[in-house]
């Protein structure tokens, strides 16, 4: 029967995740921004798309761009915890372990 995981464990993954719940939101806020600032200078210039387009695609590279940060922090996360435990420790210090 598997064991349920510490406290420690759980806080530990929920730690490692927690920068994606945030991607979805960048995202739509980067693209709703920069869109809108391109609609305001199309007003101002007397009509067209074309600003809109530009700050839609401009928001699309701002949410592409965040996305890409939040993966290489979670990598670079696991990386460092995966090779505290083969050491014998865990993220904050506390002997445990070696992985099997």
């Amino acid at each position: 029967m598997p064991t349920k995981p510490s406290l420690h464990e759980r806080a530990a993954e929920a730690g490692l995740w927690a920068p994606l719940a945030v991607i979805g939101t960048q995202m739509a806020v980067g693209v709703g921004l920069f869109a809108f600032l391109g609609y305001l200078v199309d007003r101002k210039r007397g009509g067209g798309v074309v600003w809109t387009l530009v700050g839609t695609f401009a928001g699309l590279a701002y949410g592409a761009y965040e996305t890409w940060r939040a993966v290489r922090a979670i990598e670079a996360r696991e990386k460092t915890r995966i090779g505290e435990k083969q050491q014998g420790r865990t993220t904050d210090g506390r002997a445990c372990g070696p992985v099997k």
